[in-house]
């Protein structure tokens, strides 16, 4: 994140905990949510299918595991300890103000869990990044003309030349400049 604000990358793709903050202050502009939903705690930010590229999903989600030969009942003792405080109102309302979607209770169980992760791992696509960075290179572009106006000198030359296929010189982008928005 430090990188993102202080200009030295373009993009970045994070949790909402992580973003969401800097959002909110204006330092960093979010795009779109990589869900099919908007985030409840953010509903002006637009699902990546409402951006132009739908189905590029990125699920950011945690779980616990234990060693494939744990007893069952330990496992069901670990469970229980995580689900319980989860049924929480107050606790699934921090969860959801960090930007967090708590699963429901019958997917909050090894098996769901399993499930889950087979599911998530079947259906992840290879995505190109350069088909990603040719989804965020307009709205960069109309920013680094904006920046050129105020006289910085740097601007998204390598992002495009990369994207038309162009091998990218080996430079850093001067301090003070960059086509972050």
């Amino acid at each position: 994140m430090q990188n993102l604000v202080a200009g030295q990358i373009d993009i970045m793709f994070d949790a909402p905990a992580i973003t969401l903050p800097q959002v909110r202050v204006g330092t960093i502009n979010a795009y779109a949510v990589m869900a099919k939903a908007r985030l409840a705690v953010a509903p002006d930010i637009p699902t990546i299918d409402e951006a132009g590229l739908p189905g590029l999903y990125a699920l950011n989600w945690s779980a616990l595991w234990a060693p494939k030969d744990t007893p069952r009942n330990v496992v069901a003792k670990l469970n229980g300890a995580i689900v319980e405080p989860l049924a929480h109102p107050a606790v699934r309302q921090r969860f959801t103000d960090l930007g967090f979607d708590v699963a429901e209770r019958e997917q909050q169980m090894p098996d769901a869990l399993a499930a889950f992760q087979k599911a998530v791992i079947s259906s992840r696509a290879r995505v190109s990044v350069r088909a990603i960075a040719r989804s965020c290179l307009s709205k960069s572009l109309q920013l680094t003309a904006e920046r050129r106006a105020h006289g910085q000198q740097r601007s998204c030359n390598d992002l495009q030349a990369w994207m038309s296929g162009n091998k990218l010189p080996d430079t850093r982008t001067p301090p003070g400049s960059s086509c972050r928005p």
